[in-house]
């Protein structure tokens, strides 16, 4: 156990100080980017401090397999260049049990980074938009969605936004027969959510479904073989295909969901015929990362263990750098080739981590051959 302990310490403390400087980095970067919007509408410096704090969290996520991967390499390359490694081989440990050592230390992080991933980036992320959006727009008409369409069996709607408070703006709805033709259509420039009526048959609270809107402001036109019949009135109670929190899903970034979100809103796509291959990558993105992450420290052991075993400082920097960036881009490449061509989600997603846990594999063979 005393060998455990110092190997997990020392992959840890690598990671840590890795984790550290990525994340500052990218504060400085992302706070200099949106530096730019700096006076307009009320966007501030205060307003885009808080924005880039607000995103930390996803960042921090987002960073995290390639920290793994860089101080994994920092953590056990000090071990291997004090020949520590090579005395606890030469003492009778076995290389499973070094690389053990370090994956529990890595399941320390996966477990950390689930916590921050789930419940931590998501809502933050939303949060630190919807301020952002609100504050250039000088709180006025600022909303989450700039335009989006969803559909409920022959009718498709329009949103305009959606506003942090639930509300829609710009709704249209377009109604077609079963001849294909437009039947009716109708355009209200508000709409609120309301509790659905109990003679109704919609249990109350309901969290799917259809909900009851009151649109205000409505311009209504039915279509006829004779012309065009078209009315206004200031409001009225209409049943839209998807309730507030459905659509704030929809003008989100999948990113912006928690995983039981995303599930949610992709049951709400089939159920209205949608495509859902967007969200399908991005659902199996979030499965298989902690495996990425797994699959980096595995490398990084491998390495020291291996071909970097000597390599000084900034030997492993470069080439943890360089593994990381050449897996995210091919994590990246093949999860938008899984959305253009529809490959099967899970299989876009895992491809990239079970070829570098075989790369993994084949170097540690080597190693110990």
């Amino acid at each position: 156990m005393i060998l455990e302990r110092y190997i997990i310490g020392h992959v840890l403390g690598g990671i840590l100080v890795v984790f550290i400087g990525l994340v500052s980095l990218f504060f400085i970067g992302d706070l200099i980017v949106d530096l730019d919007n700096v006076g307009r509408g009320d966007f501030d410096y205060t307003a885009a401090l808080a924005f880039v704090v607000m995103r930390m969290p996803g960042r921090m996520y987002a960073l995290l397999p390639a920290a793994t991967l860089i101080g994994g390499l920092l953590g056990l390359g000090r071990l291997a260049r004090g020949s520590e490694l090579t005395a606890m081989r030469a003492a009778g440990a076995p290389v499973s049990r070094i690389v053990g050592a370090a994956m529990q230390a890595g399941a320390l992080v996966i477990a950390l980074g689930l916590v921050v991933g789930e419940w931590l980036a998501p809502p933050a992320e939303r949060l630190a938009h919807d301020w952002r959006t609100a504050a250039l727009a000088g709180q006025s008409g600022a909303g989450s969605g700039e335009g989006f369409w969803g559909r409920d069996g022959r009718r498709f709607l329009h949103f305009g936004k959606v506003l942090p408070n639930g509300e829609l703006r710009d709704v249209r709805m377009f109604e077609f027969n079963d001849e294909g033709r437009l039947a009716a259509a109708w355009r209200a420039r508000r709409a609120a959510s309301l509790a659905p009526p109990v003679n109704d048959g919609v249990p109350a609270g309901s969290e799917r479904g259809p909900e009851f809107w009151r649109l205000e402001d409505v311009e209504l036109s039915r279509f006829w073989s004779g012309g065009v019949e078209t009315r206004r009135v200031a409001s009225i109670l209409r049943r839209l295909p998807a309730g507030a929190d459905q659509l704030d899903r929809l003008a989100a970034r999948p990113r912006w969901l928690s995983l039981p979100e995303i599930v949610s809103y992709m049951h709400y796509l089939r159920e209205n015929g949608l495509r859902t291959a967007h969200y399908d990558a991005a659902l199996w993105g979030r499965i298989v990362a902690p495996f990425s992450t797994a699959a980096m420290l595995f490398t990084a052991v491998v390495l020291v263990l291996g071909p970097l075993r000597r390599a000084g400082f900034g030997s492993g920097v470069v080439v943890g750098a360089a593994l990381g960036i050449g897996f995210h881009i091919l994590q990246k490449v093949v999860s938008q080739m899984g959305v253009v061509y529809d490959w099967f989600a899970p299989l876009a997603a895992a491809a990239p981590v079970a070829a570098l846990g075989l790369l993994g594999w084949w170097w540690l063979r080597r190693a110990t051959a």
